[in-house]
């Protein structure tokens, strides 16, 4: 069995790390407010890296050294993997978005 290990980006532009045996089952349980409880209310948007492991064990002891990070290090880690799993610039996840009001009139 494969483990995979994965930062995902929240609505909120922070980085998420986790670890499944399939992905894209658990971004989906993260988008429908069934996974983690971080992710419950940042909405994860997108995968922006991962890597695998062939156990368990291995794969938590890489999402603890990845969680120990500085965000300044998880940006250097996700622009340093191919620019195939990136469907934008890194530079992105560096400033945080201006938190707008919706008016309805």
């Amino acid at each position: 069995m494969k483990w995979t290990v994965y930062i995902l980006e929240c609505s909120d532009t922070s980085l998420y790390t986790g670890i499944t045996i399939d992905l894209e089952r658990r971004l989906e349980e993260h988008r429908a407010g069934r996974g983690a409880k971080y992710t419950k209310h940042r909405s994860p948007l997108q995968v922006r890296y991962t890597e695998h492991r062939r156990t368990k064990s291995a794969a938590l002891t890489r999402e603890a050294a990845i969680k120990s990070l500085a965000r300044s290090e998880k940006l250097a880690l996700i622009a340093a993997q191919p620019a195939t799993w990136l469907s934008k610039p890194p530079e992105r996840l560096l400033t945080k978005p201006l938190h707008r009001r919706t008016i309805i009139a």
